[in-house]
């Protein structure tokens, strides 16, 4: 591992990590947020797993072009290469039209895309994905801090 790769992965595990409970009922989730990463567990799905947002595990990985990885989710599920992968539409637009779908990765699905990503950065986030989520899967995060508003969650 070269300096930069190292430093890069030691920056997402210093930050002090935070852990929110938001939403209520179908919407209750737990917010993970360690250094420049965010994982996101609801209590309403069962698995209550933690999980990345496919638009934020893109960005980490440095796209240009963030929906990009959209298409190389949906081709890793046509092969049978992930599985059970959890769809949600996004927020309403403005713009009218139907909303996006969001893929929602768990941990092994989030590696394997980081793996064939093929960005420069893969090799690093991915050491810095495993560590960010063995915190939130051993529960070494710290507790929830108040509940929160969903509304006031999107205004942060």
């Amino acid at each position: 591992m070269n300096t930069s790769e190292h430093n890069q992965r030691q920056s997402a595990t210093q930050t002090e990590p935070v852990v929110l409970d938001v939403g209520s009922g179908d919407d209750a989730r737990r917010i993970f947020r360690v250094g420049a990463w965010e994982l996101t567990s609801w209590s309403g799905n069962g698995d209550q797993e933690p999980r990345i947002r496919d638009l934020d595990l893109a960005e980490r990985l440095e796209y240009a072009d963030a929906r990009q990885i959209r298409k190389l989710i949906k081709s890793l599920v046509r092969v049978g290469k992930l599985n059970h992968v959890a769809v949600m539409h996004a927020a309403a637009q403005t713009s009218g039209g139907r909303p996006p779908k969001e893929y929602w990765l768990t941990e092994a699905q989030a590696l394997k895309v980081a793996a064939k990503s093929e960005t420069d950065p893969a090799d690093a986030l991915l050491d810095e994905m495993i560590d960010v989520f063995m915190l939130a899967k051993k529960g070494l995060l710290p507790s929830p801090q108040r509940p929160f508003d969903a509304a006031m969650v999107r205004a942060i």
